[in-house]
């Protein structure tokens, strides 16, 4: 982790204060760093306190490195900021995957559980032991969120295909064929979301749509029995019903990552550490595993919630972009009745990510789109009109692209925190067996 000297410190706050201000300082914050700069520091008062405020935060959280390299891929015009991290961390642009950051998480954890006979550390693990179960229990349960999300996409994926096939059922020897297996998969998906849904939070709510999906196998294996194509057609309506469930299921992964207490995890690793350096052993390789599962962690924790503040935001976007290829008319506000809301949130998401393609490429496309709404306006033309129609379809693909983005980002970042759980319950289990 970064430590500052005074000098680098001032230098820092001179650099922050002259390349940000309020409103940018709080865009950054919440989409590259994942939490709200209101909630860590006071605002509204002088910027340059805050931005003090700010810095003192990160150096005492440990995640001041990710704030460094956020900033320099936001501000691609400020020079003197990448400048800043050559100079005094020239190790600064190293970004470790995360997989390899949760296996330096994992083996940290296990080195607390091979220290279980230092009775200050058993102190230290009893005290944090209820944090620890929550994160063990969440963790769990944000597997079997995942879990239904991979199956509701797995149907979504095959959905296309399978309404091409029941088009030409019951005549089409060859669809007849490839829908036999497929009624059968959707059977065995009945038993695999009830299994995944089992003491979910929402387990009554997951009900409703695991016996759309019971209904929809037990028409599709009478249909093809019966060669009935209007009972084929029912249970791919039904199965249209199934895969609309996926944004809430989106939702409530995202809720139960920002549900997991992992800084109290951060602050565990951090007690236990100091206690190994106490007893003389700052070098030791111990000290060495937790101080890299300290890093990865500070570095996981932002990643993590910056991409589910990220995912809301565009998930909030796209479904109020949803109508823009139906809707009539060539304005922004005709394609988007609540353009007014989505233009200044679209725009600021962009400003965040500047110098990323598909950031100034929906600035691009905003940008021409209103122009030539303005020329015709003036003018109107088949032409302006066309141009219009592609200014749309471009923004609304690159959103669409970027949200797609986003959501598998975070959805791999999920899967790969999932592995923290093996040796949580490792150590728990190790708790509770020496003191029984």
């Amino acid at each position: 982790m970064i430590k500052l000297t005074i000098q680098q410190r001032n230098d820092l706050y001179e650099l922050v204060v002259s390349a940000y201000d309020e409103p940018s300082l709080i865009r950054i914050c919440r989409l590259r760093m994942g939490f709200r700069l209101g909630d860590e520091v006071k605002i509204g008062r002088p910027f340059p306190d805050v931005c003090l405020a700010l810095l003192e935060y990160l150096e005492r959280s440990g995640e001041l490195d990710v704030f460094l390299r956020e900033s320099v891929k936001s501000l691609p015009n400020r020079a003197d900021f990448k400048e800043f991290c050559d100079t005094h961390f020239p190790d600064w642009v190293q970004i470790e995957k995360a997989s390899d950051l949760v296996s330096s998480l994992g083996t940290a954890v296990k080195t607390v559980t091979e220290s279980l006979d230092n009775p200050q550390i058993r102190m230290t693990v009893g005290r944090f032991r209820a944090d620890f179960e929550r994160i063990e229990q969440q963790i769990q349960v944000l597997s079997r969120y995942k879990q239904i999300h991979e199956l509701l996409h797995l149907l979504q994926r095959q959905l296309p295909n399978l309404i091409r096939l029941v088009s030409r059922f019951p005549d089409d020897v060859d669809a007849r064929k490839q829908l036999s297996p497929a009624r059968m998969r959707l059977s065995q998906q009945v038993q695999l979301a009830r299994q995944y849904s089992k003491a979910l939070p929402t387990e009554p709510l997951e009900e409703y749509w695991i016996a759309d999906l019971e209904f929809a196998a037990t028409a599709s294996r009478r249909a093809w029995d019966e060669g009935s194509q209007r009972e084929m057609i029912e249970s791919i309506d039904v199965l249209r019903r199934v895969v609309a469930q996926l944004p809430r299921i989106d939702g409530q992964l995202t809720v139960v990552v920002m549900s997991i207490p992992l800084g109290t995890l951060l602050d565990a690793l951090q007690e236990v550490s100091g206690t190994i350096v106490d007893a003389a052993e700052p070098q030791s390789a111990a000290a060495r595993r937790l101080e890299e599962g300290r890093y990865a962690l500070a570095v996981l924790r932002p990643s993590l919630f910056a991409l589910v503040n990220q995912h809301n935001e565009w998930q909030w976007l796209d479904h109020e972009m949803s109508g823009i290829e139906f809707n009539l008319g060539i304005r922004p506000k005709e394609k988007m009745f609540r353009w007014e809301a989505v233009r200044p949130r679209l725009l600021d998401i962009c400003k965040t990510f500047q110098g990323d393609e598909w950031a100034d490429q929906i600035v691009r496309y905003i940008s021409a789109w209103e122009t030539h709404v303005l020329e015709w306006e003036k003018e109107p033309t088949s032409k302006l009109s066309v141009e219009c129609e592609i200014n749309a379809d471009s923004l609304r693909n690159y959103a669409t692209n970027r949200f797609v983005d986003v959501d598998a980002s975070l959805r791999e970042l999920c899967e790969d925190l999932i592995e923290i759980g093996a040796p949580l319950n490792a150590l728990l289990e190790a708790y509770f067996h020496d003191n029984d």
